[in-house]
């Protein structure tokens, strides 16, 4: 089964986290329904809501990163932010599929 890592912005204002969070989660839907094993990022944020003890960015991005390091498609939901200013962190995460020789798609069927 291909195992395909979601980018897509994440961090930003409270009200715009919560909506990039549901837009990588309906693209984990998306890709499950297709056939595939996804991973999405924005799930570490119920490890957030459900932990006693919070965790720093810096890990939940190390936690990220190392599951796209075994990716076999990054699947790029968005690149930019709602109001135009284009991601660092979906910058950090094509760099590195690209330096692992990783397939960077942008639609579902870029997958098949």
């Amino acid at each position: 089964m291909k195992r395909v890592y979601i980018a897509g912005p994440m961090s930003d204002m409270p009200a715009q986290y919560l909506a990039n969070c549901a837009r990588l989660l309906t693209a984990w839907r998306e890709i499950n329904a297709a056939g595939f094993a996804g991973y999405c990022p924005a799930a570490d944020m119920l490890l957030g809501i459900g932990s006693e003890r919070p965790f720093d960015v810096e890990s939940y991005r190390a936690w990220s990163m190392a599951w796209l390091e075994v990716a076999d498609v990054v699947y790029v939901v968005a690149a930019a932010h709602a109001d135009g200013r284009y991601s660092e962190g979906v910058d950090a995460e094509v760099r590195r599929a690209v330096e692992m020789g990783i397939p960077v798609v942008f639609t579902v069927e870029d997958i098949r």
